[in-house]
């Protein structure tokens, strides 16, 4: 009976190891109901590309991979240490500007007031007969008809004087 008692005990467990491994194999593979299972799917979804209206470093994410987002939503944050940057130079521009505009404002001032010197020494140079002659020069163009003769054309040359008359 021992003998039997061994076989006996040995069936049992050979049959409930293979009771075990069928009932593994159907809960992986086999699914009642017509529902689907698989342990490697991909979701799609919508992804749309964002454009900012900025250029600059990520300084945090603030979603996760595939999470559905909505409109007014943070998606990231940016690093603004160049745009404070930027921010601190057009500042200092300004201040440049600023102080520029009152050293132009200080030399027209300075250029008013020696353009009155001068203006007020006029009467005394003018009583004391100190009259210069004042030579007016004035780039103009020429424009020559068929009328001239070659051999005066041949003779002019740039830089050269002349004396001009204007017929009404």
């Amino acid at each position: 009976m021992n003998n039997a008692k061994k076989t006996l005990v040995a069936n049992t467990v050979l049959i409930l190891v293979i009771i075990a491994g069928i009932v593994w194999v159907c809960s992986r593979f086999v699914h009642p109901g017509g529902v689907e299972y698989t342990d490697n799917a991909q979701v799609k979804q919508h992804i749309t590309p964002v454009n900012t209206r900025v250029q600059g470093f990520i300084r945090e994410i603030c979603f996760e991979e595939y999470q559905q987002v909505h409109k007014g939503d943070t998606l990231v944050i940016i690093e603004d240490s160049e745009y404070r940057l930027r921010v601190a130079q057009a500042e200092a521009d300004w201040q440049s500007a600023l102080v520029s505009k009152e050293a132009m404002y200080t030399t027209i001032n300075t250029t008013e007031q020696n353009i009155a010197v001068t203006d007020a020494g006029i009467p005394q140079d003018n009583s004391a007969g100190n009259f210069v002659k004042v030579e007016q020069r004035i780039p103009v163009k020429i424009v020559f008809t068929g009328e001239n003769r070659p051999e005066d054309m041949e003779r002019l040359r740039a830089g050269m004087n002349v004396e001009c008359s204007v017929k009404l």
